[in-house]
């Protein structure tokens, strides 16, 4: 893919170069001529040039109207194009036939945007295409550079794809300053308008992004999944309320009368809301949470909580987050050593913030045990 930018004068400044030439000029002028002598390039070249096997060449031009980018011209080259799709296929075969070890991720890199380009597959195998990444991810988790690698390259190539392919054929985008996408159903778009294995792979983008991409992506994956909210998928609605549904409904839900739990895997939250303060509620909070964690949830999780209590563990420098009110709350009960034990021991502790806490984990902790025996 290559592109001509005419929206900068050679200085590359915002002047436009091209004057405010009517927007039909354009496309039915300036365009065709673009393409007949690109078209004149390309034939020309010699058979082995090192060129893909689609070569698309767009025109970014400044109108009447605003800003445009227009395709220019596309070509395709066919034998190209049916010796790339043997080798997909016969990587495809190795990869199932092979045993469980480790693969190149440059060979991901590559087969991740084959996989997911309409031009080589007009019809997705989205199926296939979920199963031979998570073949992927499986085959190299037993290095977890590596699979971050993997992870990385596959995350990527689906947003790509969900940006630049899905998205547009159901929504019409207009980017705004600083990059910022605002996404409008196109009027005929609705769910059974839409191919179902699609969604599918659009929400797997989506969760993906969320679960693995660094916190600054997580807008993005969070969009992805209200745009399919508004385009119908009630599974969309529900991974935005409950999460991927990977972790049993008792295991991420708990309600009763002292603290009510919800958690959500997608988003790594916990929200915990106190409805009797005292230690059994507290108790039951870190109970759900221990067998959260034991099911599989994310280790760095957030916790939300709506209680009245507002202790703070004396440590400075601790953000003062829900995460660190709740375990504050909890440590203040008897059980713990109470806060007064807490201050103490902060006052003594040495080192840095972690050592602190653990510090002061450790010291409850023994009290805890120490009444336990006494008892």
């Amino acid at each position: 893919m290559d592109d001509l930018d005419f929206e900068r004068d050679a200085r590359g400044s915002n002047h436009p170069s091209t004057g405010s030439i009517p927007e039909e000029s354009i496309r039915g002028i300036v365009v065709p001529k673009l393409a007949f002598f690109m078209q004149e390039k390309l034939d020309n070249l010699p058979q082995a040039a090192l060129i893909d096997y689609s070569f698309s060449f767009w025109g970014k031009f400044q109108t009447e109207n605003g800003k445009i980018n227009v395709l220019i011209l596309k070509q395709i080259d066919q034998a190209k194009k049916e010796l790339l799709l043997k080798r997909v296929q016969a990587y495809l075969e190795r990869l199932e036939a092979q045993p469980a070890s480790a693969t190149d991720p440059l060979e991901t890199f590559f087969l991740a945007r084959h996989l997911l380009d309409r031009d080589l597959f007009p019809k997705l195998d989205t199926r296939k295409i979920i199963s031979t990444f998570e073949q992927i991810l499986d085959l190299n988790k037993g290095n977890q550079p590596q699979l971050r690698e993997h992870r990385h390259t596959i995350v990527h190539a689906l947003r790509d794809w969900a940006e630049h392919d899905w998205l547009l054929q159901h929504f019409e985008r207009k980017e705004l300053q600083w990059g910022q996408k605002v996404y409008t159903k196109k009027a005929e778009q609705h769910l059974g308008s839409i191919d179902q294995g699609e969604m599918e792979l659009f929400l797997y983008t989506a969760v993906a992004i969320l679960k693995y991409e660094p916190s600054y992506a997580r807008d993005t994956g969070s969009e992805f999944l209200e745009r399919a909210k508004e385009l119908g998928s009630e599974l969309a609605a529900q991974i935005l309320l409950e999460g991927s549904g990977s972790i049993a409904r008792e295991d991420r839900q708990m309600a009763n009368e002292v603290v009510e739990c919800k958690a959500n895997d997608v988003f790594a939250t916990v929200t915990i809301t106190v409805k009797q303060e005292g230690e059994e509620c507290y108790a039951q909070a870190i109970r759900f949470l221990c067998q959260l964690l034991r099911a599989g949830f994310p280790k760095s999780c957030q916790i939300k909580l709506t209680s009245k209590e507002k202790q703070f563990l004396p440590i400075k420098g601790l953000a003062k987050s829900a995460t660190h009110r709740f375990f504050a709350n909890a440590l203040a009960y008897p059980s713990w050593g109470g806060v007064a034990k807490l201050k103490s021991t902060a006052a003594k502790a040495k080192g840095e913030k972690a050592d602190m806490l653990k510090h002061l984990v450790e010291e409850a902790a023994g009290v805890k045990k120490k009444q336990a025996n006494e008892s």
